[in-house]
């Protein structure tokens, strides 16, 4: 069987096929057969208009009719498209919704931010097994304790997941959803060519206070390591590593430091957009919004007392395909 997951988030809207197979001990597999993404800004000007704008909604649906091709010649017998805060926070999201099934047959269900944090954790901790979590990075997690919990944080383009549970028992212990994201904090902050000093601290002290409550709700106590989700992520460990092009397997299970995470967002903030868009690793559409995700993950390291996070490339989309299984 041929299961599919769509996402359609605030900066990107992306695909998952995938084959369904038995594997040993009847254990279910899924073996990937197309992935797609495409930077879609569903969620460009959202914080000041309120409204997705016709120009990137039209552009959206656009993708969203070349993944309804994909399914098709795939031959998928089930998907799941789901739409994350841009469609929970927009006046017109509706309409949108609508226009995504006249034009292309696709129902888009939008999800609660519990929902999406969810999703999340599933797809970030699925097979994971204690002390062996990615294999590459099994030696860094010496005096983490037992592995066997685990903080997940999803940075999106307009909100950023947090949740604890367990590896071993796939229980959720904490979750939540903050309004926070690469997208709404580079259009709130960084206006300019190169960032002032002033919008940088701006942008780090209202992170900081938006994040103020869930740091204090999870103790570090609370997990043995953290797991770091989504495109920002991907791409400081794709910028960190120098990675010509996107290489899945070398950024999957990637150690992300917290000093190299500054080095780089320092240079980020050193150059203009022009300059920041051919830095190595980095994906030319994302380079407007990565300074805003960034720091996002320096204050939540930063304010977590952590050296470190694992990085995973298996998040909310492989969360949809599990939940797609009987």
């Amino acid at each position: 069987m041929k299961i599919a997951a769509l996402d359609i988030g605030t900066n990107s809207t992306r695909l998952l096929i995938s084959l369904v197979e038995k594997g040993a001990e009847g254990k279910i597999v899924f073996v990937p057969l197309l992935r797609e993404m495409k930077i879609t800004r569903l969620g460009k000007c959202l914080e000041q208009s309120g409204k997705i704008s016709a120009a990137n909604g039209i552009f959206t649906i656009e993708v969203l009719k070349e993944y309804q091709r994909s399914l098709k010649s795939h031959n998928v017998s089930k998907y799941k498209a789901v739409g994350t805060r841009v469609l929970r926070q927009a006046e017109n999201s509706d309409e949108f919704v609508n226009r995504v099934f006249l034009e292309t047959g696709l129902d888009v269900e939008i999800i609660s931010g519990s929902q999406e944090a969810e999703l999340s954790f599933s797809g970030a901790i699925k097979g994971f097994e204690p002390y062996k979590i990615f294999g590459k990075a099994q030696k860094t997690l010496d005096g983490y304790g037992t592995g066997k919990n685990v903080l997940v944080v999803d940075i999106g383009g307009g909100s950023t997941e947090f949740i604890l549970g367990s590896t071993e028992e796939g229980k959720i212990n904490y979750l939540n959803s903050v309004d926070i994201g690469s997208v709404i904090l580079s259009e709130k902050f960084l206006t300019g060519a190169i960032p002032g000093d002033k919008s940088l601290t701006d942008l780090l002290l209202f992170i900081e206070n938006k994040l103020k409550n869930t740091v204090e709700e999870i103790p570090l106590t609370g997990f043995d390591f953290m797991i770091g989700l989504a495109g920002t992520i991907s791409s400081l460990s794709a910028v960190d590593l120098g990675l010509r092009e996107y290489n899945r397997e070398k950024i999957h299970g990637h150690i992300l430091y917290m000093d190299k995470v500054i080095d780089i967002f320092k240079r980020f903030c050193s150059v203009d957009l022009e300059t920041r868009e051919k830095i190595r690793g980095l994906e030319p559409a994302r380079a407007d919004i990565i300074i805003g995700g960034t720091a996002i993950l320096i204050k939540i390291l930063e304010m977590f007392g952590l050296e470190k996070c694992i990085v995973s490339e298996n998040d909310l989309l492989d969360g949809i395909m599990y939940s797609l299984l009987p």
